[in-house]
């Protein structure tokens, strides 16, 4: 019941949940439940880019809401969100998105894309799409494995 909010500017006196609440006074959020609780991630470092906020909420409903309106009315702005996932999916995603560039480096003619965890090939002469290859899982990842 995670969501992960990125790109909102962090301030020195102000806690992560006073900072949230008032991102959440804008007009999209009116009908919208507060959240449980909301953090920061990672340690405080001089950089350009704050650190993402973990937010939880009350259900999934909830969740899925504020991603959805998120992502329909700050896209403009850099600001996003999206689910909290597990260290292992995260890897997987991971995994994949570096195979699926070395792919298209590769091969700038054909298209490829990532769905269900899987690189698909477009092919060329029907136009559908094809399973080139699951997600290859690294020993160490496979271990540590939990369900979504």
């Amino acid at each position: 019941m995670n969501a992960i909010l990125y790109g909102i500017p962090e301030t020195n006196n102000k806690k992560t949940v006073d900072v949230l609440k008032e991102f959440m006074r804008h007009d999209i959020f009116i009908r919208s439940p507060e959240p449980i609780s909301a953090f920061r991630l990672g340690a405080r470092r001089d950089r350009q880019q704050p650190r993402p906020i973990n937010i939880k909420f009350n259900d999934k409903e909830s969740k899925w809401e504020f991603i959805k309106r998120v992502g329909g009315k700050f896209r403009d702005e850099n600001i996003h969100c999206k689910l909290d996932t597990p260290k292992a999916l995260r890897d997987k995603e991971f995994i994949l998105r570096q195979e699926l560039k070395k792919l298209r480096n590769d091969n700038e003619t054909t298209n490829y894309r990532i769905r269900d965890m899987q690189i698909q090939v477009q092919q060329a002469e029907t136009g559908n799409w094809v399973v080139l290859r699951p997600v290859a899982v690294p020993a160490s990842a496979q271990s540590k494995e939990t369900t979504c």
